[in-house]
């Protein structure tokens, strides 16, 4: 019985274990899409920038 035990207790752990792996696993997973979102909004407004540069250099030219 007590051997029953110990194998529960293991199991309980190993559940824990995987699953604090999947919560860090999805927040690493978070964190790259919060920064590949950064990073493609940064270069939409430089985008836009020069859209409007070239636009007004056009009307202006």
């Amino acid at each position: 019985m007590r051997r029953i035990e110990l194998l529960i207790e293991q199991l309980s752990l190993v559940e824990h274990i995987l699953e604090a792996r999947f919560i860090q696993e999805r927040s690493t997973q978070t964190q790259t899409v919060i920064d590949k979102g950064y990073r493609v909004g940064k270069a939409l407004k430089e985008t836009e920038k020069l859209v409007e540069w070239n636009i007004c250099s056009r009307k202006s030219g």
